[in-house]
């Protein structure tokens, strides 16, 4: 019993370091006053967050915090502490309902998962875990007959697995189906914008913004030539290497042109135009 309990002790320091290094990362997990969309794509993109992806990815902004250490501390509930609890099954099981209900309160309450239909199969399942432990206490009463109740329970847990699998297919599904097309629908048209008015290009890139850009993504401009947009129609807007680049500086062979042509003097002599006077600066 006693190493029963030490165990119990060491593996629930595991969600407690969770819990500690994600509350290191506040800030990055959960900032005030930001739209949800943009908060996952900028914890997504972060490079400090990336060992800790697994504890809140699933996870909404204000639950991604905790959650998955409350959830780890109520799986070892169930699963390792209440055997210890008594010797006595009815008693047991009579615990194992409250703490059911209190799963269900908890999963109603919160909606921690960043998808509804995750939400709703957790709550479904923790309505599992009640029938389960109901199960178990009229099989310990000897409330009618236990071989019924037994497979009343097997119908309800095998239902819940049937479902869960299910709706992973149908996710995978869509987000497949979203993928696509994303990756098929580049751009929308070509607009001719040389004789653009100012008003007109006000109008134009408010309705795109209003019509195509979510909260969580940036308008950027891009200058090209026809046969270019052409091209960023199939396949995207092309990515320019400029880390080779160096702005300022200039070799000593490279020449450059010179603003204006040289302006002759007029008071000069053909024989005496290699001494001619620079021209003067551009205004």
């Amino acid at each position: 019993f006693i190493f029963n309990i030490l165990g119990i002790i060491i593996y629930l320091t595991i969600p407690i370091i969770w819990f500690i290094l994600l509350m290191q990362h506040k800030k990055a997990l959960n900032p005030p006053h930001t739209d949800k969309f943009l908060v996952y794509y900028l914890r997504e993109n972060d490079e400090t967050l990336r060992p800790l992806r697994f504890l809140f990815v699933p996870y909404l902004p204000h639950t991604s915090l905790f959650f998955e250490s409350l959830e780890m501390f109520r799986r070892v509930t169930f699963i390792g502490i209440l055997p210890l609890v008594s010797s006595h099954s009815d008693i047991k099981a009579a615990i194992g309902i409250f703490l059911s209900l209190c799963s269900i309160e908890l999963y109603r309450r919160l909606e921690p998962f960043r998808k509804a239909s995750t939400n709703l199969l957790a709550h479904v399942a923790q309505y599992a875990i009640l029938s389960t432990f109901t199960g178990a206490l009229l099989i310990q009463i000897n409330f009618g007959h236990g071989s019924g109740i037994s497979l009343v329970l097997i119908l309800i847990n095998s239902s819940i697995f049937t479902v869960a699998v299910c709706a992973a297919c149908i996710r995978h599904y869509h987000e497949k189906e979203k993928r696509l097309k994303t990756q098929t629908k580049t751009a929308k048209s070509i607009i001719w914008a040389c004789e653009f008015s100012d008003v007109k290009f006000k109008t134009t890139f408010d309705a795109v913004i209003t019509d195509s850009v979510p909260t969580s993504s940036v308008l950027c401009f891009w200058y090209c030539s026809m046969d270019e947009a052409k091209q960023a129609l199939k396949s995207g807007i092309p990515v320019i290497d400029l880390s080779d680049v160096k702005f300022g500086e200039t070799s000593s062979s490279s020449t450059t042109p010179a603003p204006f042509p040289p302006l002759s003097s007029p008071s000069s002599s053909p024989s005496s135009s290699s001494s001619s006077s620079p021209p003067p600066p551009p205004p």
